[in-house]
C-alpha cells in the first residue's frame, strides 16, 4: 500500500537516528568517568540504552517485513 511504501522509505532515517544515539550512549558509558556519575543518571542511561536497542530491533523487523511484502507485490 502507499502507506507502507512511505513507512518503508522513512525507516532508514529512523534506524540511522536510533543507531547514532545508541553509539553515542555506548561511547558515553565506556568513558572512564561514567561510573562516577550520579547513580540515578547511570540507571537512566542503562534504561535508555535498553529502550533504544529494543526500538532498533523493532525497526529492523518492520523494515524486513515491509521489504518482503513489497517484493511479493512486485
Amino acid at each position: 500500500t502507499m502507506k507502507e511504501r512511505k513507512e518503508l522509505e522513512g525507516l532508514p532515517a529512523l534506524i540511522e537516528k536510533c543507531d547514532a544515539e545508541q553509539t553515542q550512549m555506548i561511547d558515553n558509558m565506556a568513558s572512564p568517568h561514567f561510573d562516577k556519575k550520579d547513580p540515578c543518571k547511570i540507571i537512566e542511561s542503562k534504561q535508555r540504552l535498553a529502550l533504544i536497542s529494543a526500538e532498533l530491533s523493532k525497526l529492523y523487523a518492520r523494515w524486513d517485513y515491509l521489504e518482503k511484502r513489497r517484493a511479493a507485490l512486485e
